[in-house]
């Protein structure tokens, strides 16, 4: 079909002229049939990293709440422990008043 494709073009070209055509023109179909291929690769790998990404934003987030989470039950616990700290020590501020109390109490009487 090429040879034929070349010598309808041109009558004169010689067999060397036909053959170096027909090579080109077996050269086009091999490299539009490897364009091809890496197109179709081009748009399977991006597809895949869309994919990829899309997967490491949801595990982003997931993992950006569950520290979030994580910060604030730990801001809870130290206050919960500073509260039951201070309270502790109310409780013995009180207790000492108590105790001064009764004591200043007992020198009065």
């Amino acid at each position: 079909m090429l040879k034929a494709k070349f010598r309808r073009n041109d009558v004169d070209m010689s067999d060397t002229d036909i053959s170096e055509g027909v090579a080109k023109e077996a050269e086009l179909v091999r490299l539009q049939r490897q364009y091809r291929l890496m197109e179709g690769d081009r748009k399977s790998y991006c597809d895949s990293s869309k994919s990829l990404l899309a997967k490491q934003r949801i595990n982003y987030k997931t993992f950006k709440k569950k520290t979030q989470c994580s910060f604030q039950l730990t801001l809870v616990e130290r206050r919960l422990d500073y509260q039951e700290k201070n309270g502790i020590r109310h409780e013995k501020q009180k207790k000492q008043l108590i105790k001064e109390n009764n004591t200043r109490s007992r020198f009065k009487n």
